[in-house]
């Protein structure tokens, strides 16, 4: 196919397709992970509907590609913490940091995450993404536990500061984003000294 005023076809598909996901972070913004449907995303997109099923087979499909840039933010994120810091209680409150930050700063993409598990296919691929967030902690942090008490221990950390922060993202958590973010790391370098064993 010939480019159309300079940009090829694959370059105008990969813009149309970040312009549907943008669209779809808007509609889970203003009305809830519920609201997307390929009708609502390629309204507000500006764009026919033809185009949101060119570049996604369903409204699972969009939700998820939204969901997937959300948590690979919070990988990379997180992965940077991890190898930039020696000492191990900033790490941990680095990481709480990051994870914190990385939510509260764009509202959609927050409440993406606090509704989640709403939707069967997106609350499994966030599940897998505990797995991963919490295989990094094990090896950066919790290493010295023993293998499986690093991996149990892992899975409460970030099972419960993903918990934890939903639950400040809805409103349920009467602290500031310091306070939270405190609290939370306290418990997790409680966790990470000396084995009780």
């Amino acid at each position: 196919m010939r480019p159309w005023r300079g940009v090829s076809a694959e370059d105008r598909r990969s813009a149309r397709r970040a312009q549907l996901l943008e669209a779809c972070l808007d509609v889970v913004g203003d009305a809830g992970v519920e609201a997307v449907t390929a009708d609502a995303v390629a309204q507000r997109a500006g764009l026919s509907k033809r185009y949101f099923y060119e570049a996604f087979a369903d409204r699972e499909q969009v939700l998820l590609a939204a969901l997937d840039g959300l948590l690979e933010v919070i990988r990379e994120r997180v992965a940077v913490v991890l190898d930039g810091e020696d000492d191990v209680d900033r790490r941990i409150r680095r990481t709480v940091e990051t994870l914190a930050r990385v939510l509260a700063e764009d509202a959609r993409t927050a409440r993406l995450f606090e509704e989640a598990p709403r939707v069967a296919v997106l609350e499994q691929h966030r599940h897998n993404a505990f797995r991963v967030f919490s295989e990094l902690l094990a090896a950066g942090i919790y290493a010295d536990r023993g293998a499986g008490r690093a991996e149990v221990t892992s899975w409460f950390v970030v099972a419960g500061t993903v918990e934890v922060l939903t639950r400040w993202l809805g409103g349920a958590v009467p602290m500031d984003e310091a306070e939270v973010v405190a609290t939370i790391a306290d418990i997790g370098v409680r966790l990470s000294g000396p084995d009780p064993s």
